[in-house]
């Protein structure tokens, strides 16, 4: 039999009679004209007779002699609701069995239906594989019952484009239209684990009738940005997790984590996303954490709140405004339970201030507080615990009813489905910060370069910029986001877009901006008596600093005073930024603050081009000491991306003198970028700043090809950890 899928949402079944010499080929023809008259006039099912032949299949054997082929329909299967876009024969079975996968989110099981024991022993005693004239029905249904009705491609999680079975029939892969692979494994009836394997041992009879009972358990998929990747950033404090937006509307949570429960440091530890923290309408630009949470801690008493929570981030799309999101209790017990633990994470005053879990509303853009507000816009919103299983014991089976019965025996399947990824997973949004008047292009914080020491830094500050054509529209401003006040606004800097900012380690004393109009400005933190005032005044600005758009800007985080910026022009200098004193060369800005070049370098990786685009650059947390010449060297570790894809790790000096930059490694071209690279972003350091000898860094990148790549450096040796 031959079986085949169409957006009618009918599966129909074909059976290929065998061959047989045609008598007469006129009359076969003739025939076959009246056939095809017959169907054009009538294309229904309905009026065509039973058995009567759809096509003949007429070809000349080895004999050279007319043989045709009749094809007719056995079967009109009727089950889905949306078109079907897959189908396959479950391989190692005695008896046919069909899988289909459609757009209504659904993957259905078919068999035929048996009336009785007798024709059960009919079919296994004949070997019969189909024909019998019996009603084809779905014994099983696996998939995906929820979604957000009319929300994003991530949110309502639109069908399935393809489903394969494994060779023994005993897993199933569906591939869905966002991207995701999803994963079910067949469960054993009465313990029988060759059910479906079929050996000789093995009761055919019964082999047969379990196929109507089989349970499937769903396993966490493969999940991904399926759009370009955008921006990343790591949690604040100590890197427990890594956010990721793209142009699928999508913020992503990725975990380092075991590949078993109870694992020691000898097992392999696989990144897995376990949170979409954001599902949006607009595609997402930007995002920055920003909970730092050590004022805050240290005010209780007091009651005054200083700082920003922990598990705090904000994010910026293709509108006006930016928001905030604060990590829910259910994502923050997650998070404590799959390793990342924290002495903060799961305080008393955490959980009088979160909430349990966020919803989205249906056509909305926020994410609300509570089901009430969600429902009062008609959300139909379906969520299941963090231990899910989406199979089913026929097709109105309980989804949680074996649950229990389940044992966990990878940490792997206490991670959330794509469904709850999708829905359930969801952080509140707590602020929305307005002024803007375009699309967001880049957000900044001082939470960037946190360290633990940083107990005094309680105020952190977000920066802001948006899509402009003129100095009005180009200002950046500075903003608090626990107390939703925009503190600043930084004119008369910049003529075009600001596409990249960076504060600088020491607190955010200094801000640097770049952007379209080639421009580098330094904005300089003017000290208040009053603690709650800040406020930032132009420093220093360098006229064609590239001569080229400026993709990408970052302070170094063990030496303040050095700044570096990368451009199209396939250049990426390191600048000085220090105050001066009076008797010094005056700079633009009438300020005391002067900038001046000390290195310019190439990246080696050109390929075939005279000039590589530099879209990203990052220092590393920590540095390093060379010896040149018999003189120890401070040197700042700098990681730098390129358009093609590929990224260098080169040592910047971070001391005057007859030094230059040093390539330390070229990541290779296998576990690199297949676009260009947007962002590079270190994972905060632990250990002292300038030892790196036997503890690992780690890094992290994006690209427009959808790509997140989290990687470590081991002393001077590079090397990949994950590429999804």
């Amino acid at each position: 039999m031959l079986a085949s899928g169409s957006q009618d949402a009918r599966i129909r079944l074909w059976k290929l009679h065998p061959p047989a010499v045609c008598d007469n080929g006129n009359d076969n023809e003739n025939n076959n004209d009246t056939m095809n008259n017959d169907n054009e006039e009538d294309d229904d099912e309905d009026l065509i007779e039973e058995g009567e032949a759809r096509m003949y299949i007429r070809y000349v054997d080895c004999k050279k002699e007319a043989v045709q082929i009749a094809v007719t329909l056995e079967a009109l299967l009727m089950g889905h609701e949306e078109g079907v876009t897959s189908v396959r024969w479950r391989p190692n079975s005695d008896k046919p069995c069909l899988i289909s996968a459609s757009m209504d989110r659904s993957i259905l099981i078919w068999m035929e239906e048996e009336d009785a024991d007798d024709n059960l022993d009919r079919i296994v005693s004949s070997g019969m594989h189909g024909g019998t004239g019996n009603v084809w029905v779905p014994i099983t249904r696996v998939g995906t019952a929820g979604g957000v009705l009319g929300g994003s491609i991530a949110s309502s999680l639109l069908g399935f484009v393809n489903v394969l079975w494994s060779y023994c029939g005993r897993q199933i892969v569906g591939h869905g239209f966002g991207g995701a692979l999803y994963f079910w494994s067949r469960a054993d009836v009465d313990g029988d684990v060759n059910v479906i394997m079929g050996p000789s041992n093995v009761d055919h009879k019964k082999m047969v009738q379990s196929s109507a009972m089989e349970r499937w358990h769903a396993a966490p998929g493969i999940t991904g940005h399926f759009r370009g990747c955008s921006d990343i950033s790591w949690e604040a404090t100590k890197g427990m997790y890594l956010l990721s937006v793209g142009m699928d509307q999508t913020c992503r949570l990725w975990m380092q984590l075991p590949s078993s429960v109870g694992s020691d440091s000898g097992v392999p530890r696989v990144w897995k996303e376990v949170g979409r923290p954001q599902v949006h309408g607009y595609d997402l630009n930007t995002i920055t954490c920003i909970g730092t949470g050590i004022a805050r801690e240290k005010d209780r008493a007091t009651s005054v709140e200083k700082g920003e929570m922990l598990h705090r981030f904000v994010s910026g799309a293709d509108e006006k405004e930016a928001r905030a999101f604060d990590a829910p209790i259910h994502t923050m017990e997650l998070i404590k339970s799959l390793g990342g633990t924290s002495t903060r994470i799961d305080t008393i005053a955490d959980r009088e201030e979160r909430i349990d879990r966020a919803f989205i509303p249906s056509l909305g853009l926020s994410n609300r507080a509570n089901l009430a507000d969600a429902m009062e816009e008609g959300a139909e919103v379906g969520l299941t615990k963090t231990v899910t299983d989406t199979g089913s014991t026929g097709v109105d089976a309980d989804r949680d009813k074996h649950d229990e019965d389940v044992p966990v025996t990878s940490i792997t399947q206490a991670l959330p489905t794509e469904r709850d990824l999708g829905v359930a997973s969801l952080w509140p949004e707590v602020r929305k910060l307005f002024g803007h008047w375009t699309e967001m292009v880049c957000l900044a914080s001082t939470a960037q370069h946190w360290k633990e020491t940083d107990t005094d830094k309680a105020v952190v500050l977000v920066a802001s910029s948006c899509k402009a054509r003129d100095a009005e529209k180009a200002a950046i401003r500075i903003w608090n986001v626990e107390k939703n006040v925009c503190l600043d606004v930084l004119k008369n800097g910049h003529k075009s877009t600001v596409v990249t900012m960076s504060f600088s380690p020491d607190g955010g004393k200094y801000l640097a901006s770049a952007g379209k109009d080639r421009r580098l400005v330094i904005w300089s933190r003017v000290a208040s008596n009053e603690g709650e005032i800040v406020s930032f005044r132009l420093a220093a600005i360098v006229e064609s600093a590239h001569k080229r758009i400026i993709w990408s800007t970052d302070f170094c985080s063990v030496d303040s005073t050095i700044l570096a910026t990368g451009s199209r022009d396939g250049h990426v200098k390191i600048w000085r930024v220090q105050e001066q004193e009076e008797s010094s060369l005056p700079v633009s800005g009438n300020s005391n603050v002067a900038i001046e070049e000390i290195y310019n370098f190439q990246p080696l990786c050109k390929a075939d081009k005279k000039v590589e685009p530099v879209t990203a650059v990052a220092f590393a947390p920590r540095g390093m000491t060379m010896n040149i010449n018999g003189m120890k060297v401070r040197h700042g570790i700098i990681a730098v991306g390129v358009e093609s894809g590929l990224i260098e790790i080169w040592a910047v000096p971070l001391i005057e003198g007859d030094w230059s930059a040093a390539i330390l490694h070229s990541i290779p071209v296998q576990d690199c970028h297949l676009g260009v690279v947007k962002k590079l972003a270190w994972r905060p350091a632990k250990e002292n700043e300038y030892e790196l000898a036997s503890s690992y860094v780690h890094y992290s990148s994006c690209d427009t090809a959808a790509t997140v790549v989290a990687g470590s450096c081991e002393g001077l040796v590079a090397s990949r950890e994950l590429m999804t």
